[in-house]
């Protein structure tokens, strides 16, 4: 993978080696920007470092907070997921279900990780809130079949099993590893809770 990340040229106009992606105004279906030579915008968090602003520039990031999640609960009145989009108060830990989308339908598809969950380690429920975002946008709201969805990977820098940063780390990251009969209970069941977005869709 870190392979597919650096296969592209640096060019020098002058000031020293930049990159130039080729910008794409609504290159997803989604209607996101998107890049080409290289895919910037597929770059996970962790290879971004390699990308670095001039001496005395920054580079600024802006993001809308899981925009098209919340436009695909509040368009078609999904009352469960607007009830986590809108809980007062402050979570009580880092994705906590009751005030994180992705962690919600963990608990709604996983009852056996449910009963687990404040006992596990960060890494642990990272796993399965990956798994959960590629199930949210590459099945729900895109309509990929869940057989096929590919669980994300991430590396888990930061935690203590690991060395970071991302340059030393050693080894696969860990991945969540599901049966495709489990992936489409997993689409089924969300889908029989959250009725309102399944008629929407």
């Amino acid at each position: 993978k870190l392979d597919e990340y650096l296969e592209f040229k640096s060019t020098d106009r002058g000031d020293g080696p930049r990159i130039y992606p080729t910008v794409k105004m609504h290159g997803t279906k989604s209607l996101r920007f998107a890049y080409s030579d290289p895919a910037l915008h597929s770059w996970a968090n962790e290879i971004r470092g390699v990308v670095a602003a001039p001496a005395g520039f920054a580079l600024v990031k802006g993001d809308f907070s899981q925009i098209e999640a919340r436009l695909a609960a509040y368009l078609p009145g999904d009352a469960l997921d607007i009830a986590v989009y809108e809980r007062e108060g402050l979570p009580p830990y880092k994705h906590h279900p009751d005030w994180d989308i992705h962690s919600a339908l963990v608990h709604q598809c996983f009852p056996d990780v449910r009963d687990r969950w404040e006992g596990m380690t960060g890494t642990e429920r990272e796993l399965y809130r990956f798994h959960a975002k590629t199930v949210r946008y590459g099945t729900l709201m895109y309509g990929g079949a869940p057989e096929t969805a590919k669980t994300k990977t991430f590396c888990p820098c930061g935690d203590s099993e690991w060395s970071p940063p991302w340059t030393r780390c050693t080894g696969q990251p860990p991945t969540l590893e599901l049966t495709t009969t489990r992936k489409r209970a997993i689409v089924d069941a969300w889908m029989s809770r959250h009725t309102a977005f399944t008629n929407w869709r």
